[in-house]
């Protein structure tokens, strides 16, 4: 290998695992390897095993492949094809990081009577094709492919060669993803801001997916309390707790009532256990915002009360301001807005306007609907 080219290699995998932290590198890194492997179209796609729905596609080409024509091709495949895809299917079932090339695997006989060949890869002149699953983790694949036109022939050995040289970069790329990648796409790094809070604060997707986990949780996970964390996903290590807390998550995210579940060991003590209380998130917020799904806070409190705790929560969660937060806290104690109003030495139309505002930012109503709300965040005296 020259010079040029083992720097030129270089930089392209440095541009791949700069795109774990910055996507627009992503880009740039899939039309390097177009151009370095003379490939019509490169795509990567991170796929929810659960439900087959595309999280994430990316695509870069060969000169003659626009940005425009690629976008409208991965718009197609995600809308349209890419749950008849035989190539994406058969990735599935081999080990990760083995390469492989459609014209190898799939008799032509069989290709052309296809819907997905005839309608999608005939279009687009994506007549050959090598391939691999990337990674898998916490319910999402991550797959790599590389197309080339029917005039171009397969990629030859020297283009295989150089991808399976890739290939341990590849699978370590997409083992960062599922460690890093899940906090960039669901949450504005503002929601770091409880990564040190004493309490144990984690936040799960439907799937039990942990979206974020804070450093009080990242601890409780290794210290054998019921919970761990494999490839990304909560497990409750007791098979009837695991039911409970399967269900209670489920209906929190139905109703969007906030609940508590104590988790506790077949041998444990009556009454003891890991308390931990469960509150739907919405869905946009001005201090975040998620992909999309639902996905709720689970919260288990320190031994001791701790009140910035709850008003870190709250301002966080919700966005609400630092007068707005407190007003909250004293209406989840049991005070009234006129009693507010006196020992914070407001008029009560100030206090009324700002308890309109911590309604419309929290999806309440009306103030016993507020405190039922608050009563996970942690169950403690807020005073």
């Amino acid at each position: 290998m020259s010079r040029v080219t083992a720097a030129s290699t270089d930089g392209l995998i440095a541009n791949l695992y700069e795109a774990i932290f910055d996507p627009s590198m992503l880009i740039d890194f899939l039309q390097e390897l177009a151009v370095r492997t003379e490939s019509r179209g490169t795509h990567l796609m991170v796929v929810d095993t659960r439900t087959e729905t595309i999280l994430l596609h990316s695509a870069g080409g060969v000169v003659g492949s626009s940005p425009e024509e690629l976008k409208i091709i991965c718009q197609e495949y995600d809308n349209t094809y890419g749950g008849i895809d035989y190539r994406r299917a058969h990735a599935a079932s081999l080990p990760v990081g083995q390469w492989y090339q459609c014209h190898e695997v799939f008799a032509p006989q069989r290709i052309k009577r296809e819907r997905f060949f005839r309608e999608f890869l005939q279009k687009w002149d994506y007549r050959y094709f090598a391939g691999m699953r990337m990674g898998e983790g916490g319910g999402l694949a991550t797959y790599i492919g590389l197309n080339r036109r029917a005039e171009q022939g397969p990629h030859d050995e020297a283009d295989m060669r150089f991808l399976r040289q890739l290939t341990i970069h590849l699978t370590r790329a997409a083992k960062l993803f599922y460690k890093t990648r899940s906090f960039r796409d669901h949450f504005a790094p503002s929601l770091g801001s409880l990564q040190y809070l004493p309490s144990s604060l984690f936040i799960l997707d439907q799937w039990h997916r942990v979206l974020f986990a804070n450093a009080a949780a990242e601890q409780l996970f290794l210290n054998e309390q019921g919970l761990s964390v494999i490839e990304g996903v909560l497990e409750v290590t007791s098979a009837p707790m695991r039911k409970k807390f399967s269900d209670e998550l489920e209906k929190v995210i139905t109703s969007g009532v906030p609940s508590a579940v104590l988790l506790k060991g077949p041998s444990g003590e009556r009454g003891t256990g890991l308390p931990c209380y469960l509150l739907r998130l919405p869905e946009r917020q001005e201090s975040y915002q998620l992909r999309g799904d639902p996905a709720v806070l689970v919260l288990v409190p320190r031994a001791s009360p701790n009140p910035p705790e709850a008003v870190a929560l709250l301002r966080t969660l919700y966005a609400l301001s630092r007068r707005e937060a407190d007003l909250a806290i004293a209406i989840a104690n049991g005070a009234t807005p006129q009693d507010y109003a006196r020992e914070a030495g407001l008029e009560i139309s100030t206090v009324r306007s700002q308890l309109k505002s911590v309604f419309i930012k929290t999806g309440t109503h009306r103030q016993t609907e507020l405190v039922r709300l608050l009563s996970v965040l942690p169950r403690v005296k807020f005073a």
